[in-house]
């Protein structure tokens, strides 16, 4: 499932195995905080989409069944979700397996990259901008514990 908030132009992907409207409303519930105010939602029509939208009580805009151009951000932005994951496996030389990982990653790189003097992790949860090191999908890290330096005294 892509999720894509057109105010922030955040971005997320979350995969799910089942199908089902009690998994899609817990992917909500993770999506939107009970805090925030969702204004309208649109779909391509699944039932579980349809389904979890009534439960949270969001207005929902569902597209004509068959007729993708109808649903043409959303067809986009899966399209560009999909062809970020594909980079990040073909360029980390990592099994097709980790496909739910390279998506992840791909959708974390772009809440976090500046663009226009901001970003969407800004833009949607206030928070000062992204300064950490981005280490690409596949990169070999070693990790290296620094050595305790509180002492305790007796």
């Amino acid at each position: 499932m892509v999720r894509y908030d057109i105010a922030t132009d955040w971005l997320e992907y979350c995969p799910w195995g089942i199908k089902s409207v009690e998994h899609t409303t817990e992917a909500f519930k993770e999506w939107a905080g009970p805090r925030d105010k969702i204004q309208g939602f649109c779909c391509d029509n699944a039932p579980e989409h349809v389904g979890a939208a009534k439960q949270r009580g969001w207005r929902c805009a569902a597209a004509t069944t068959g007729m993708p151009q109808n649903n043409g951000l959303v067809e986009r932005l899966v399209r560009t979700s999909m062809d970020g994951g594909r980079c990040n496996i073909a360029q980390s030389g990592a099994l097709s397996k980790w496909w739910p990982r390279a998506v992840k990653c791909y959708s974390f790189g772009h809440n976090v990259a500046m663009r226009d003097g901001d970003s969407p992790c800004n833009k949607r949860h206030k928070q000062a901008h992204c300064k950490s090191l981005l280490i690409p999908l596949g990169a070999h890290v070693q990790y290296m514990p620094q050595p305790d330096t509180k002492k305790e005294f007796v």
